[in-house]
């Protein structure tokens, strides 16, 4: 196989040791992994997922992905392997497990969470089927012998065909040679104001609460994360008393909570709230990251209003910006963007593009929400005591994860920075609103490094 990256390519030249761009699922089960069965799960899972058994591969300056049929590594410490390198096999997924927990690592160019739960549910259904002996449903999960159709394995945002608005058309590159290199940019600004359209009214918002400065923290760079978790029961009769869905309600509670940890502050607090793309685009089955966002505004309007008005707002907000012409509207500027950074010539001028359209993008937000949905392991989730969901957020934002696993939803929130100061605001919001937690623990956050030609 062979794939041409587009959707990911921002997120390939925007991975950094100090932003990995890796998914890291952690699995805790109630009894301690069986590592022989474990290796054996793996690697019947991985038969069933071809797209994600490659390695990066530059041809002609452009990047693909390629099938490697190296055996993909798995390793008896959660620290896990470096991506794309000697250690993983030059694979863009690893597996590795000690004691009761079992854990998953993927690029993020090569799909989101979405996709690599569906590596997951594969994954305990084997291991399930195996250690426990159990009949398990099947229905939902993908399994080896399944046949993959084109829906599941032809890159949505590549085969898109969305029309340009009459502004787009009239932007477009002019055909001939000359006209093409009158037009070239010859500066890192230059490049970046080619940026299609949703990120250039994104960079022209004005700036958002930036939570590292606000709190004085530029000095505490210990990268964390504190874990809560929440009873799903609960938590869904509070949104549902409330008018609010655990993704918003979530947003909108830890909004609060800068705000009022910053009440002399001008600046919106704007949560940046992950939307899939998939249904849009008519590619529910797709395996690529396909990951929007919605602007979540918290407005001075609205501190004052009772909170289930504020969480109808904000449900509002998301549904204005997931209709379906702007999805394809964001897809298509994804395209074009991928278009644009690759046809400069070099690595270092695409890395200084997309460093400067990220420094102008993260400006707009002092947050990111990300909720892929009840994860829906079938029989495996009476086996799962804990489920930890971490990634490295854009920038130096703060990135709360939202897993819903065995009756519990588990908020890993994901901080540049040590301090506890806006997770304890945001626990003494689920205080006020009556929202029963506990806080698991507190840990620096350790995702694998992903070996590219320009960060080794």
């Amino acid at each position: 196989m062979e794939e041409k990256i587009i959707a990911g390519i921002r997120t390939l030249y925007s991975t950094t040791k100090e932003c990995p761009n890796v998914i890291r699922f952690r699995i805790k089960l109630k009894d301690k992994v069986d590592p022989e069965i474990f290796h054996s799960a793996v690697e019947t899972t991985m038969k069933r997922y071809p797209y994600f058994l490659v390695e990066l591969k530059n041809k002609g300056g452009q990047y693909y992905y390629v099938e490697n049929p190296r055996p993909v590594v798995i390793s008896d410490s959660l620290h896990g392997v470096n991506l794309n390198s000697t250690e993983s096999n030059y694979h863009m997924v690893a597996f590795s497990w000690q004691d009761n927990w079992m854990s998953l690592d993927i690029f993020h160019g090569l799909t989101d969470g979405t996709g690599a739960y569906e590596v997951v549910r594969t994954l305990l259904y084997y291991y399930c089927l195996e250690r426990y002996g159990e009949e398990l449903t099947k229905d939902g999960i993908r399994l080896v012998g399944d046949s993959i159709t084109s829906e599941e394995w032809i890159d949505p945002v590549e085969a898109a065909q969305v029309p340009n608005s009459p502004e787009q058309k009239a932007a477009q590159a002019p055909n001939s040679s000359e006209q093409k290199a009158a037009q070239a940019p010859n500066n890192t600004e230059q490049k970046a104001a080619q940026v299609p359209n949703n990120t250039e009214q994104k960079a022209e918002i004005p700036q958002a609460l930036n939570l590292v400065k606000a709190a004085g923290l530029m000095d505490d760079t210990k990268r964390t994360v504190y874990s809560i978790a929440i009873s799903e029961t609960d938590f869904m009769n509070f949104n549902k008393t409330n008018d609010g869905s655990p993704g918003t309600m979530v947003s909108l509670l830890f909004s609060r909570a800068i705000a009022k940890s910053h009440p002399e502050s001008s600046k919106p607090v704007r949560i940046a709230f992950c939307v899939n793309q998939r249904n849009a685009l008519k590619a529910t089955l797709a395996h690529q990251s396909l990951v929007g966002g919605a602007i979540l505004e918290y407005k001075e309007q609205m501190k004052n209003w009772p909170l289930h008005k504020q969480a109808a707002v904000y449900r509002g907000m998301v549904f204005v910006q997931t209709q379906k012409e702007k999805i394809l509207a964001d897809v298509n500027n994804t395209k074009r963007l991928a278009q644009m950074i690759m046809s400069l010539e070099t690595d270092q001028e695409r890395l200084d593009t997309i460093d400067y359209i990220n420094a102008k993008a993260d400006h707009v937000i002092s947050a990111v929400v990300s909720y892929v949905g009840k994860a829906d392991f079938k029989e495996a989730e009476k086996h799962i005591q804990d489920f930890r969901t971490w990634t490295k957020g854009p920038g130096n934002v703060v990135c709360v994860e939202i897993s819903a696993v065995n009756g519990r939803f588990v908020l890993d929130v994901i901080q540049p920075f040590s301090s506890p100061v806006y997770v304890n605001s945001f626990l003494e919001e689920l205080e006020e609103n009556g929202i029963n937690y506990e806080l698991q623990d507190v840990q620096e956050l350790d995702l694998p490094d992903v070996k590219l030609p320009w960060n080794k």
